[in-house]
């Protein structure tokens, strides 16, 4: 046993209470403490809460506390037991040797800081010049020393790099290399120590030297503290051409007056090509959808061409049966028959024309688009009239579309306007047609309830599947390498802008 650890009479026995969420690390401190004559350990707690509850109750000299732990963690017990038991020490024992773990603990109110790996050689001895000095220069310097230890600092910067799951360089102020993570020297193959000392653009063979890459970490150097990207493509060893995501941070050192530059390399290729495959896919599935929508819409006309051409000459036919009828039939009772047949015949050809127009209108085949857009707006106002007054406009000027792009046009218009007689509680509405350059654009506008149009973009979360026919109509203009853009606000009714290429 060390000389100045025997107690003498006048030397009465230190107090101590052991504060750790590891029972294993309090039974190596217990055990530490208890080898010098003049310690006790008389309490043990594995949380911040339980060291404040423990600490009032067996009023220690000196406690030794953990900084991480669950719930209440040691800087905060720290600071209760010092601020409301003032003769009682805390010295600080933990695994952190970062400057913000310390400066925690020792605003916190703890006299002293030791690291757990030096705990053997400082521990004892900080805990008596604590009580001695009022606090542990020595001790809390160890840590502080290993700090301040360049050796140290860029031990502790090497195992960090390390930890990082991508290449990484370190370089000074002249763009040279200082340091390289084990990642980097696994992905371009290369020993750390045949790249430390280099300029960064004969690193690896000149991989790197980069006119972009140069220009981005120029820019981050002129900008201490910034952070700045760039996409570059480089030749990997093994791997072929890549695709590599840059970013450079650069800071500087106040205590040492210098610039480090840090540069963090990801192989983003797979991500790229991920992302090249979805658009494909997209591409393939926007064409398939505009090869549908034209189907639909050449099935639509054979069906409205066989009401007429079918059905709808057929009726007409038995109409003027019915009318030699009425010219040979004296009875009044037969001639009453056939009017009311008459007039059966008459609503049902008037049906077929509506549900001809429905599906398929000939005005937007025979007169145009503009035509057949004042029809739908005429059409919808006989029908809502009484509560919903639509307007047309329309620039004059010419607007040559192809047929399934007009086709498309209507009917993404007809999906608008359907959700103003719908949903937007509207007096009015209007329906505009013009021609901007070598675009067409159609705007549908109400002065209803409005909404907040970020909505929109969560319709796969709607389960009443509101939203999906704006979907749709944005869909069906990309397909045409045109857009939609929607203008709304809640009370300030929503305009809605059709935008797609002519013609020409």
């Amino acid at each position: 046993m060390p000389e100045d650890s025997i107690p003498t009479q006048q030397q009465a026995v230190l107090r101590l209470i052991v504060v750790d969420d590891s029972k294993a690390m309090r039974d190596q401190v217990h055990l530490l403490l208890e080898t010098e004559a003049d310690m006790e350990v008389i309490g043990e707690a594995q949380d911040g809460l339980s060291a404040v509850d423990l600490t009032l109750e067996l009023r220690p000299d000196v406690v030794v506390m953990d900084l991480a732990m669950p719930g209440m963690d040691g800087a905060e017990a720290t600071r209760r037991i010092t601020g409301e038991l003032k003769g009682i020490k805390v010295v600080g024992l933990s695994t952190y040797s970062d400057p913000h773990s310390i400066g925690a603990m020792l605003r916190a109110g703890a006299s002293a800081y030791v690291l757990k790996k030096s705990a053997v050689e400082q521990l004892a001895q900080t805990i008596r010049e604590v009580l001695v000095n009022g606090n542990g220069r020595s001790g809390g310097q160890h840590a502080a020393e290993d700090q301040a230890n360049p050796q140290t600092e860029e031990l502790q910067l090497d195992e960090l790099l390390d930890a990082l799951a991508h290449p990484v360089l370190l370089l000074d102020g002249n763009l040279q290399v200082q340091c390289v993570n084990q990642e980097f020297c696994h992905t371009f193959q290369i020993p750390a120590g045949d790249v430390e000392g280099l300029p960064l653009k004969q690193t690896g063979q000149g991989v790197l030297d980069v006119p972009d890459l140069a220009s981005c970490i120029r820019a981050a150097v002129a900008k201490p503290g910034t952070a700045h990207e760039v996409e570059i493509e480089a030749d990997l060893p093994g791997l072929g051409r890549r695709s590599l995501q840059c970013c450079v941070r650069t800071t500087e050192r106040a205590e040492h007056g210098d610039l480090r530059v840090l540069l963090h390399i990801e192989d983003v290729t797979e991500r790229r090509r991920m992302t090249a495959h979805v658009l494909r896919y997209q591409r393939q599935l926007q064409r398939m959808a505009a090869r549908l929508v034209l189907a639909e819409d050449q099935e639509r006309r054979r069906i409205a061409a066989d009401l007429h051409d079918r059905v709808g000459q057929s009726l007409s036919a038995i109409q003027m049966q019915v009318g030699m009828m009425r010219c040979t039939t004296v009875s009044s009772e037969q001639l009453g028959a056939l009017e009311r047949i008459n007039q059966l015949i008459d609503q049902t050809v008037k049906d077929i024309r509506c549900l001809i127009f429905e599906i398929n209108p000939p005005v937007l085949y025979t007169l145009g688009l503009e035509a057949a857009l004042e029809w739908l707006a005429e059409s919808y106002q006989s029908l809502y009239g009484d509560s919903l007054r639509i307007t047309f406009q329309d620039d004059g000027q010419d607007k040559p579309l192809g047929e399934d792009v007009r086709s498309q046009l209507f009917r993404s218009t007809r999906e608008l306007l359907l959700n103003v007689v719908k949903h937007a509680g509207a007096h009015n509405a209007r329906v505009g047609i013009r021609r901007d350059g070598e675009d067409l654009c159609i705007e549908v506008a109400d002065d209803g309830k409005g909404f907040d149009p970020a909505c929109l973009e969560h319709v796969d979360n709607d389960e009443e599947g509101n939203g999906f026919g704006i979907f749709s109509v944005r869909e069906r203009m990309v397909s045409l390498g045109g857009s939609l853009q929607v203008e709304s606000a809640p009370g300030n009714g929503t305009r809605c802008r059709l935008t797609a290429p002519l013609t020409l």
